[in-house]
């Protein structure tokens, strides 16, 4: 796969704009499979890829500016693997380690990767947990699919493997990518002694109010690991005044938490915009340059106009005084 960095933002609202029109952005399970992007994807939920663009492509999320040509790359919650062909698109040569447990999910990620140029990258069927063994998985169907305390058959239930991240981190990993459904915690915690490998953390933790103590707990043993730190909001926005209800088998509120030793280029105030807002800027924008461009066309169409009336009037003096 050729690297050609990030996607424009034109061609990311374009493939937006082409989701929603097709599939709308209520997020429901419809298996197929579609061109995007310079993808050939397959997917189990369509509209979770308008998603995937606002949060990966175009807020850029995850991404992280490594100090060598060969990242290497766990991709913990790889889904069908859109992070994965996003990382593989900006760094070529980069060794990505793949997790994805889910037993819908996990073909499709695998058959993803295969066809977009991606086959070099390690596929584990598997969740990234604190031991090998067995667990409990809740298939969601769409994105939000987890771990569950007991393996207990049930309705929407499974039982998945799971791996021991930490046998990942014998070696320097340039960029630790969680997005495991509240299992993070647990993970961070058991990684305490490998954190000094890992260069750059990126974290989608899950909140609830059973969940504050470990949040809190977790900032202290980054900043202990000598990580920078900063927290922003990926979810809907949360304060005194909004308080959006909260959806079945879903999480009270989702924070991404960045964790890196290295310093990044300094963004630009655009960029910064872009991160908090994400694709409903770039549609503010395209209504401001549709709306600017039709402005200049009535601009040139009275002047235009303006420019015929003073021709017609004088052509009408000058046959008139042509008549005395």
């Amino acid at each position: 796969m050729a690297s050609r960095g990030p996607i424009s933002p034109e061609e990311c609202l374009a493939a937006y704009r082409q989701l929603a029109r097709d599939f709308g952005l209520a997020a429901t399970r419809a298996p197929g499979r579609c061109r995007i992007l310079g993808w050939d994807l397959e997917y189990v939920c369509a509209p979770a890829l308008a998603g995937f663009i606002d949060s990966l492509l175009v807020r850029r999320l995850n991404d992280f500016v490594p100090d060598n040509e060969r990242p290497r790359i766990l991709d913990c919650g790889a889904n069908i693997g859109f992070s994965v062909l996003n990382y593989k698109r900006q760094f070529p040569a980069a060794r990505i380690v793949a997790f994805e447990p889910d037993p819908e999910f996990a073909p499709v990620l695998r058959r993803n990767l295969e066809r977009n140029g991606a086959g070099d990258v390690e596929v584990v069927e598997a969740a990234a947990w604190i031991a090998d063994g067995e667990a409990g998985w809740f298939c969601q169907g769409i994105d939000g699919s987890r771990l569950v305390p007991d393996r207990a058959a049930g309705p929407g239930t499974a039982v998945v493997r799971t791996v021991d991240l930490a046998d990942y981190l014998a070696d320097d990993v340039d960029l630790v990518k969680l997005d495991i459904e509240g299992a993070e915690y647990e993970v961070v915690e058991h990684l305490r002694d490998r954190l000094g490998k890992v260069k750059n953390l990126s974290l989608e933790c899950h909140l609830d109010r059973t969940r504050i103590g470990s949040f809190g707990a977790m900032l202290a043993l980054l900043t202990q690991a000598e990580f920078a730190l900063g927290v922003n909001s990926s979810g809907p926005w949360r304060d005194l005044i909004r308080q959006p209800q909260v959806e079945r088998d879903h999480w009270e509120q989702y924070l991404v938490v960045s964790a890196w030793r290295r310093p990044a280029p300094p963004a630009n105030e655009a960029d910064q915009l872009l991160a908090r807002v994400g694709v409903q800027q770039l549609e503010l924008e395209a209504q401001l340059r549709d709306a600017e461009a039709r402005a200049h066309e009535l601009r040139r169409k009275l002047l235009a106009a303006e420019k015929e009336l003073r021709r017609s009037w004088w052509s009408r003096v000058g046959r008139r005084l042509r008549r005395r």
